[in-house]
């Protein structure tokens, strides 16, 4: 049985712009306090411009039926894992990308790893309040 959802990297310049859309859509200040809570929201959004710039340096990964995200709308604990890890291996990767040639200079490196641990921190807490909202639906 083929699952009705499809993980890839972004091929099109137009999936950006359906980023940037919900990026937009689900920023918190258009939201109500309910939504925000329930659903969650994001704090940033970003120009296609700036997003195509950060897709060229490190390709966007979508997890997608048709238009929607498959996590959201399945409820798959699976999906909403399998997001925290590519998010996880992508802030790794960006962090060695950035601060490998800054090695010698160890205080940057420090405080670098301790924001790294720092967004993971509140990654997992996130991740464990949505799988314990979807337990209880």
């Amino acid at each position: 049985m083929t699952p009705p959802w499809t993980v890839r990297t972004v091929r099109e310049r137009a999936e950006l712009a359906q980023i940037v859309e919900l990026q937009r859509a689900n920023l918190a200040v258009n939201l109500s306090a309910d939504e925000a809570r329930e659903q969650g929201f994001v704090t940033a959004v970003h120009d296609l411009e700036t997003l195509q710039q950060m897709h060229d340096l490190a390709p966007s990964i979508v997890a997608q039926t048709d238009t929607a995200l498959a996590g959201y709308l399945s409820d798959e604990a699976w999906l909403v894992n399998l997001g925290v890890a590519l998010v996880a291996i992508d802030l790794v990767a960006r962090y060695f990308d950035v601060f490998w040639s800054a090695l010698p200079r160890s205080v940057g490196m420090i405080g670098a790893g301790l924001l790294v641990l720092g967004i993971a921190y509140v990654l997992e807490r996130q991740r464990k309040r949505l799988l314990g909202r979807m337990a209880e639906t």
